[in-house]
């Protein structure tokens, strides 16, 4: 008996589950594989919740902002077009970082049931409230600008 979750088997008294890979789904249901790349099995949840969240989410957002910062402060004597252009340019893969990130990390956490699934969901409404806060931020400096 197939279930959206995996597939089922045994007796009626003791059944037992177990947890299935999208591919695997697919390649059950008679459907060619996603894309194997990491970022596609990031975005799709397909990676571990630890790895997801630790790797993907902590440490990649450290190595972001370190560059970011590298970035912005290395155009910091180029004119002030220049300036805009490349700071906006890197901000907004910044932002597209942290959609990939928390999308991942939120898919990855959806099929387990447990406190450190939970957490990271937690987490990742924060993120979500915190890049809010933070474009809401951009906006107000970008209009003072103007």
């Amino acid at each position: 008996m197939a279930r959206d979750r995996g597939k089922t088997w045994g007796s009626n008294k003791e059944m037992k589950t177990i947890e299935l890979t999208t591919n695997q789904r697919r390649t059950l249901e008679g459907k060619h594989p996603l894309n194997k790349s990491y970022i596609a099995r990031h975005w799709r949840g397909d990676l571990s919740l630890a790895r997801s969240y630790w790797l993907n989410g902590i440490v990649l957002s450290a190595v972001a902002v370190i560059a970011l910062r590298i970035v912005l402060e290395s155009i910091r004597t180029a004119n002030k077009e220049a300036r805009l252009i490349v700071a906006l340019a890197v901000l907004i893969a910044f932002y597209v970082l942290c959609v990939w990130q928390f999308v991942g990390i939120w898919r990855s956490a959806t099929p387990r049931y447990s406190l450190w699934g939970t957490l990271a969901k937690f987490c990742v409404i924060l993120g979500w409230l915190f890049l809010f806060v933070s474009l809401l931020s951009l906006f107000a400096d970008l209009l003072q600008l103007l």
